[in-house]
């Protein structure tokens, strides 16, 4: 992690305007340095993103107010003060990439480009776990309609010509660009500005362009697929690229591998994405527009897996979750809170019911989300 005010006093440029927050390098280590490959303007981003999702995932304020909060505002502050308006008035990110390749599937170009999606997409997300952080904690109310009017104005997602979700600001992605990386795909995983539970054009254009990249996948970019197309409700194809990471990114004690390197390291976001996405093809959990967190039971599973069953899965508002299914159905659902009480909208084939559990409260219900005795 390095200060904006670091970079200016090893910038040539006197007139470099420094902003607030803080920003990182594409690769660090544990001492502290980095390879200084890159700086990695939406890095920190990205990286609080696990500050939110860990407030997400157990529901403790304390937490939230004192470690998470703070490390989000400044964050936010960063971006506040670094985007610019266009000739529409829209907020922009003026000189994002799109890792790791630039128009014309140029592999490693780096040439900073305005409105990049990847960025733009990064930084909704940002502002939007603040906005929401700030509205839980009851802080901040002016800045946070601030950052809350700057959020409503930015670039959004673009649909081009081919039906592709846009990399790009302008429409000039092309539909045989087979590259590894889809970060313009972050609004859909690890994001989620765009689901089909919300407006489903967006991720009817995020699959054309996700299908348009092939599957001959690899390692994490299998991984960051099998979620992408969880979140699309693709069992399909979400399955299919497990077996791809199973079949061709293996070591034999399962450590992930990088093919494409000489000698492949051992890469953890290959597993650590693989569980990840077995996760979001079973369970997923997310807060509708009226606050309350949607829990879609099995909304991706494949015809593979006919009968199955899994335990402990956690759901956003600090719920854990197990699941029965045959003959490719759910069969039962248990909920279990945590020592916060919630209210969770049960989803499945169609189904709806609201539930509001105590602490430590746990109910069942049966394939037609109908609350029965144990």
């Amino acid at each position: 992690v390095q200060s904006l005010a670091e970079v200016q006093k090893h910038s040539n440029d006197s007139k470099l305007i420094v902003p607030k927050g803080w920003i990182a390098y594409s690769t660090n280590n544990i001492f502290g340095g980095s390879s200084k490959w890159a700086l990695h303007m939406p890095g920190s981003a990205w990286l609080s993103q696990n500050f939110w999702e860990h407030y997400a995932f157990n529901g403790n304020k304390q937490f939230l107010k004192n470690i998470a909060f703070p490390v989000l505002k400044e964050v936010v502050a960063f971006w506040e003060t670094h985007l610019i308006q266009d000739s529409l008035g829209r907020y922009i990110t003026p000189d994002g990439w799109s890792p790791e390749h630039g128009p014309g599937n140029i592999e490693g170009d780096r040439t900073p480009l305005p409105g990049v999606s990847y960025d733009q997409q990064i930084v909704y997300d940002l502002f939007t776990n603040f906005i929401e952080a700030s509205v839980i904690l009851k802080e901040d109310s002016t800045y946070r309609n601030k950052i809350s009017h700057i959020r409503n104005n930015m670039l959004g997602p673009q649909i081009g010509k081919w039906g592709q979700l846009q990399e790009w600001m302008k429409d000039v992605d092309d539909p045989k660009d087979q590259h590894r990386h889809f970060g313009h795909l972050f609004a859909v995983y690890p994001g989620r500005q765009i689901s089909p539970f919300i407006e489903s054009k967006f991720s009817k254009a995020a699959e054309v362009s996700l299908k348009a990249r092939g599957d001959n996948s690899d390692g994490w970019s299998a991984a960051w697929r099998i979620a992408v197309f969880a979140r699309l409700l693709n069992n399909r194809d979400a399955y299919l690229h497990v077996t791809h990471l199973i079949k061709k990114s293996l070591f034999p004690n399962l450590f992930d591998q990088w093919p494409y390197a000489k000698n492949p390291p051992f890469q953890i976001d290959g597993n650590f994405g693989y569980t990840a996405g077995i996760a979001e093809m079973l369970l997923q959990s997310h807060l509708n527009k009226s606050g309350t967190y949607q829990l879609q039971l099995l909304p991706a599973i494949p015809a593979a897996w006919n009968i199955g069953s899994i335990s402990g899965l956690k759901a956003r508002g600090g719920a854990s979750v197990s699941l029965a299914w045959s003959n490719g159905f759910l069969d039962k659902a248990v909920v279990h809170a945590n020592s916060n009480p919630v209210n969770y909208v049960l989803l499945y084939e169609g189904k709806s019911v609201q539930v509001r559990l105590k602490p430590n409260q746990r109910i069942v219900v049966d394939k037609f989300l109908n609350i029965v005795k144990e």
